[in-house]
C-alpha cells in the first residue's frame, strides 16, 4: 500500500434481507489528506459516527458526524504533542478508541517517544488521552504504563474498551519478560481504569496458551471486546512452537472478574496452519447482545496456498469454538477482516481480496450463519486501492464503514435500506425411542430443524422434567449411564445468535425389570414415583383402551387394593390414597397381558 496515495472513506450499508442487488450512494470525504490511512471507528449511543486515522505517516486525527454520515466535522489533530514516528502506524496499528456512557471519548495508541536508560533509543509506550466534547479537544497524553517499566521495555499493538460502569480497559503485547530471560515470546497484558483514565492498575498477563514457553506474535494486531458486565475478551495470534512447526493460530483470552484473572486461552483456529514468520494481520471481535462472541481473522490453512477470511463464535460460557467458517469462499484469497454485530442478531464481514488492489468485500449473514450474502464490492473502480475496513452498527441498525482508498477522494456514505433480520423459526423431531430399560445406558436424540441443516450456529437448551440439571449442547443428543424407573419429559429448544429458532417435547419412560420368578412383562413406566399426591399413572403402551384388573400388592405380596381400571392412550391411572409408606407392586391383567410396576408410597 502507498500511503502518501492512501484516503479514508466512510459508507453507510443498509440493505434489504438478503436482496443481494445493493447499490451504494457516492461517498462522502471524511478526510482527503493524501497521506491518511489506518482508520477507527464507533457509533455512540445517540447514532453520531466518530472516526479515527492516521495522517503525515503517524500524526493522529479525529472526526465526527451527527447526521448520519451525510457530512462530518472538520478533521482534529488529538495532539499537538504527538510525534512523527514511523512505527506509530504501520502494520494495522489505528489509533484505538472507546466511548463510554457519558459520551467520552477514550483513545489509546503506541508511541516511541522517551529514549530508554538502557539502550538510549526511543522506546515504545502505551499513550493515553480523553474528550469530553465528541473530539474537539483533548486532554494532554500521558503514559499508562507501571513502574515496572522503569526500563522503558516495548509495548505495542494496544486495544481499549469500557465497560456499563465506564471501567476502562487496554490490552498490548508487552516483551519485559522477553528482555528479562523469563520467556522466548511477547505476552498480552490488560490494564484496567476505574476513575475515567486517571490512574491505571498493574498489568495482568491475560493469554496462558496450552503449549509452554509460548506467547503473542509480536507483530500482529490484537482486539479486545468487554461486556457491559466487565467480562473481558481479547483476541489475539499466538507464537507457537510445537512438535509439527511453528504456529500462528489465534486464541481468546477470557476473564469473568473485570480482568482480574484469566481463564486458559481458547484457540480458535481449528484448521492447521504452520508459517515460520509473521502474518503482521490479527483478529476483530464483537459481542452480541447476549454475550456470544463473534471473531474473524485471517490464514493460510488450506492447500490454496492464499490467506482466506475466517468466521466464528465462542458463545458465553463455552470453553471450545464453533466450527470456523470461510466467508470469501475457499481459494479466492481474502485479508485484514472486519466485523460488526447488530442488536438483532445480524452479522457483517468485510475484507480486502488478496493483497492486490481493488474493492474492500463485504458479506453479511441474517440468519444465524446458514446463508451468507454474495461478496459485494465497496464503491469504486476494479483498480481502486482499498483496505483496512472497519465496521459498526448504529443503535438503529444501521451497517457503517470506513476504510482507506488510494485512488478515491474521501469517505464513503451509502444510503441503502437498513438490514433486517427474519423471524427464523423451525420443527424440532423428538425422540431417538420412549423407552428404555433401567441400569442401563440411555441416548435421548433430536433432530436439528430442517431448514438449519448446514448452519454452523446452533445450539440447545435441554430441560428433563424429573431431573433438577439443565443442560446446554452443541451436539443433538446427550447420554446418561442410567437414569431411575419413571416418566419423564424432554423439552428442546433450539438457539442461533438471533435467539430461538424452536422447540419440541417428548415423553419417554424408564422401565423396570420384571420381579424375580415373576413372568410379567415390565409395564413403560409410573409417574410420579413416588407417589406425592395419592395417584399414580402407568404408562402401558400396549393397552391403548382397553379394561384391566390391577392388583396393589405389598411387599410380601399381599394384595391390599384391588381395582378395575380403563386405559386412556396407553396410560393407567391409580389411585393409591391411603396406603401406608412403603414399597408395592402393581400387577396388571388384560386379556392374556400381565404387566407389572413398582410404585413407591412416601
Amino acid at each position: 500500500m502507498n500511503f502518501r496515495a492512501a484516503f479514508i472513506f466512510f459508507f453507510l450499508i443498509c440493505s434489504p434481507v438478503l436482496a443481494f442487488g445493493q447499490v451504494f450512494s457516492t461517498p462522502v470525504p471524511v478526510s482527503k489528506d493524501a497521506g491518511a490511512h489506518s482508520p477507527a471507528m464507533h457509533v455512540g449511543r445517540d447514532g453520531t459516527i466518530f472516526v479515527s486515522w492516521f495522517e503525515n505517516n503517524a500524526d493522529i486525527y479525529f472526526s465526527h458526524s451527527t447526521d448520519g454520515g451525510k457530512t462530518f466535522a472538520l478533521p482534529v489533530r488529538v495532539s499537538r504533542e504527538v510525534t512523527t514516528n514511523g512505527s506509530t502506524s504501520l502494520l494495522q496499528r489505528a489509533p484505538n478508541f472507546a466511548i463510554d456512557t457519558k459520551g467520552i471519548i477514550h483513545l489509546a495508541w503506541m508511541e516511541a517517544r522517551i529514549p530508554s536508560p538502557k539502550t538510549g533509543q526511543e522506546q515504545t509506550d502505551i499513550w493515553y488521552v480523553h474528550s469530553t466534547d465528541n473530539g474537539s479537544t483533548w486532554t494532554k497524553p500521558f503514559s499508562i504504563m507501571d513502574a515496572d517499566d522503569s526500563e522503558l521495555y516495548a509495548q505495542d499493538f494496544p486495544a481499549i474498551a469500557c465497560d456499563s460502569s465506564d471501567n476502562l480497559y487496554v490490552s498490548y503485547l508487552d516483551n519485559r519478560y522477553l528482555e528479562r530471560g523469563l520467556t522466548d515470546h511477547y505476552k498480552m497484558q490488560l490494564e484496567r481504569s476505574t476513575d475515567g483514565g486517571t490512574k491505571w492498575s498493574l498489568p495482568v498477563i491475560a493469554d496462558k496458551l496450552p503449549v509452554e514457553n509460548s506467547g503473542t506474535c509480536e507483530c500482529c494486531r490484537q482486539d479486545i471486546a468487554v461486556s457491559p458486565e466487565g467480562h473481558v475478551y481479547i483476541a489475539f495470534r499466538t507464537n507457537m512452537t510445537e512438535a509439527d512447526g511453528d504456529k500462528r493460530d489465534i486464541f481468546i483470552c477470557r476473564s469473568m472478574d473485570g480482568g482480574v484473572t484469566f481463564d486458559s486461552s481458547i484457540r480458535c483456529q481449528l484448521g492447521g496452519w504452520t508459517l515460520t514468520g509473521c502474518p503482521t494481520k490479527g483478529p476483530h471481535i464483537s459481542l452480541d447482545s447476549s454475550e456470544n462472541l463473534h471473531v474473524a481473522w485471517s490464514d493460510a490453512r488450506d492447500d490454496s496456498g492464499k490467506l482466506n477470511s475466517y468466521f466464528s463464535l465462542l458463545r458465553k460460557g463455552d470453553t471450545a469454538i464453533f466450527p470456523n467458517y470461510t466467508v470469501n469462499g475457499r481459494g479466492q484469497g481474502a485479508n485484514w477482516p472486519d466485523l460488526a454485530v447488530s442488536t438483532n442478531g445480524l452479522v457483517a464481514f468485510a475484507y480486502i481480496m488478496g493483497n492486490t488492489s481493488g474493492p474492500n468485500r463485504f458479506s453479511y449473514s441474517s440468519d444465524a450463519g446458514n446463508t451468507w450474502s454474495r461478496n459485494i464490492s465497496f464503491p469504486g473502480a476494479s483498480s481502486d486501492d482499498q483496505s483496512l475496513p472497519a465496521l459498526a452498527f448504529s443503535p438503529a441498525g444501521t451497517l457503517c464503514a470506513v476504510w482507506q482508498d488510494g485512488d478515491a477522494n474521501g469517505i464513503l456514505f451509502s444510503g441503502i435500506s437498513g438490514l433486517q433480520s427474519p423471524q427464523t423459526s423451525g420443527v424440532i423431531t423428538t425422540l431417538n425411542q420412549n423407552s428404555f430399560p433401567a441400569d442401563t445406558p440411555i441416548r435421548l436424540a433430536w433432530t436439528k430443524p430442517a431448514q438449519l441443516n448446514s448452519a454452523p450456529f446452533v445450539w440447545y437448551h435441554v430441560s428433563i422434567q424429573g431431573l433438577t440439571t439443565e443442560y446446554d449442547t452443541r451436539d443433538t443428543s446427550l447420554y446418561f449411564d442410567s437414569l431411575p424407573v419413571g416418566q419423564y419429559y424432554l423439552d428442546v429448544t433450539a438457539y442461533s445468535t438471533l435467539g430461538q429458532l424452536g422447540s419440541a417435547g417428548s415423553i419417554f419412560y424408564v422401565t423396570a425389570p420384571a420381579a424375580v420368578g415373576q413372568d410379567a412383562t415390565p409395564a413403560s413406566g409410573v409417574f410420579p414415583n413416588p407417589a406425592t399426591n395419592g395417584v399414580v399413572t402407568i404408562a402401558l403402551p400396549e393397552l391403548q383402551n382397553e379394561l384391566a384388573s390391577v392388583k396393589i400388592l405389598d411387599e410380601d405380596g399381599k394384595a391390599v387394593r384391588t381395582m378395575q381400571v380403563r386405559a386412556t392412550n396407553g396410560n393407567l391411572v391409580l389411585n393409591v390414597s391411603g396406603l401406608l409408606p412403603g414399597t408395592y407392586r402393581a400387577s396388571i391383567t388384560s386379556g392374556d397381558a400381565t404387566f407389572q410396576e413398582a410404585i413407591t408410597i412416601p
